[in-house]
C-alpha cells in the first residue's frame, strides 16, 4: 500500500542539513538551463541636409539561467527513512501506548528519543490572526449589529408597525385643536422612538473595552510576535497529551498560512502528521536544574566579591521571568515540544498492479 503526502509545511533548509549530515553530501537535483535570446533592431536617422542615410545596428543578447531543483517531498522522505533506519526517530503512534503515560514509561522514552513522527487531531493557532481580529473586533461587531438592524427593518412586522405609526402621525396632523395636535405628535414621536429603541436592543451585541484589546496586542507583540503554534493529539484516550511545535511563517509549502486556514481550518476535520526534533520534555514537578545554585556557596552579600554579586543579581533578573515565561511557552508535563521539520497529511493509495 503506497501513500501520498500532502505537504503543508516543510523547513527545507533544516531537512537539507539533516540529510547532508546523514549521507555526507547533498542529494543531486535536476539541472535546467533556460536560454532566452533577444534580437533588437536599433534604427537611427540622421539628417545631414544633403542626404538622410539609415544606420542600422543589431544587438543580440543571450541570457542563461541555471536552476537546480530538488524535489522537496523526495528529500524529506529520504531523510525520514534514514533517521528511522539509524534509530534516531520514533513513531509516537506506534512506539507508545496510552497505558505508558500512566506508569511514566512514555515520558522516559520521549526524554531518551530524538526525532519523532506523530499523527492525530490537530490545532493551528496563529497569534497574528488573533491580534488582527482583536484590533477590528468592535468594528466587526458594529457592522453585524447595523446589518441585523437593517434586516429587521425589512420584516413584515416592522413594516406593519411603521404603517401604524404613519397613520397615527396623519391623524395627529389632522387635529384642528393646536394643543391636541401637539400632544398627539409628542405621543407618536415617543412611540416611534420606543420602536427604534426596541429594535436596537434586540440587535445589540457586546463589544470589548479598548484596554482589553490594547492589552492583548501588547502581550502578543511582546511575547508572541508572529507565533504560529501547531498541536497534534495522537491519543484520544490520553486527552492531556499533545505534541506542540512552533511553525515558521515562511516555511508553508503554499507560501502562506492563509491557504491552510481556508482549506483545513484552524481545527482540521482530518488527522494530520508532524515530524520534528524533540526540544522540550517537561519534567513532572520542578525543573531538575537550578542555575542560581552556584551562588549559594558564596559568602554573605556584604562579603561577596562585587563582580560575583553583580552577576548573581543580574542573572537573578532572568530567573525572575521564568514564571512569566511559563505562561507563554505552554510547556507542561506530559506534553512535549518539537522543532518541526514537516507537517503533512498522509493519503492511502491502492496498490499498483
Amino acid at each position: 500500500m503506497k501513500k501520498l503526502r500532502d505537504f503543508i509545511y516543510l523547513d527545507i533548509d533544516k531537512a537539507t542539513s539533516i540529510y547532508s549530515q546523514l549521507t555526507g553530501g547533498l542529494v543531486t537535483g535536476s539541472e535546467r538551463v533556460i536560454g532566452t535570446e533577444k534580437d533588437e533592431r536599433n534604427i537611427r536617422k540622421y539628417d545631414l541636409k544633403i542626404f538622410t542615410p539609415e544606420f542600422g545596428g543589431a544587438k543580440k543578447e543571450t541570457q542563461k539561467l541555471i536552476e537546480t531543483h530538488v524535489m522537496h517531498h523526495d528529500l524529506f522522505n529520504r531523510m525520514e527513512e534514514l533517521l528511522f533506519t539509524e534509530k534516531l526517530a520514533i513513531d509516537i503512534n506506534v512506539d507508545l501506548e496510552p497505558e505508558k503515560f500512566a506508569n511514566g514509561e512514555a515520558s522516559l522514552l520521549l526524554s531518551q528519543s530524538h526525532y519523532v513522527r506523530c499523527t492525530g487531531w490537530s490545532l493551528m493557532e496563529d497569534y497574528e490572526k488573533i491580534k488582527g481580529i482583536a484590533e477590528r473586533h468592535n468594528d466587526v461587531v458594529g457592522f453585524i449589529q447595523k446589518s441585523s438592524l437593517e434586516n429587521l427593518k425589512t420584516s413584515d412586522e416592522y413594516k406593519q408597525l411603521q404603517e401604524t405609526i404613519d397613520k397615527l402621525r396623519q391623524e395627529a396632523d389632522s387635529k384642528k385643536d393646536r394643543n391636541e395636535r401637539a400632544t398627539a405628535k409628542v405621543q407618536v414621536k415617543k412611540l416611534e422612538e420606543n420602536l427604534h429603541l426596541q429594535l436596537a436592543n434586540s440587535c445589540k451585541l457586546s463589544g470589548v473595552d479598548d484596554w482589553v484589546i490594547n492589552g492583548m496586542k501588547t502581550w502578543i507583540d511582546t511575547f508572541m510576535p508572529r507565533d504560529i503554534l501547531f498541536y497534534v493529539y495522537p491519543f484520544e484516550a490520553v486527552e492531556g497529551f499533545h505534541v506542540k511545535s512552533h511553525l515558521k511563517p515562511n516555511c508553508f509549502v503554499d507560501g502562506d498560512i492563509r491557504t491552510f486556514d481556508c482549506c483545513y481550518t484552524s481545527r482540521p476535520t482530518v488527522k494530520l502528521s508532524v515530524f520534528g526534533l524533540i526540544t522540550t520534555v517537561p519534567p513532572k514537578g520542578k525543573h531538575p536544574f537550578d542555575p542560581m545554585k552556584e551562588f549559594d556557596g558564596h559568602k554573605a552579600e556584604d562579603e561577596k566579591d562585587d563582580a560575583v554579586g553583580f552577576e548573581s543579581a543580574l542573572r537573578g533578573v532572568f530567573r525572575g521571568f521564568d514564571g512569566l515565561e511559563s505562561l507563554i511557552r505552554f510547556n507542561r508535563f506530559p506534553n512535549i515540544t518539537i522543532y518541526p521539520v514537516a507537517v503533512f497529511r498522509e493519503i492511502g493509495c491502492a496498490p499498483t498492479e
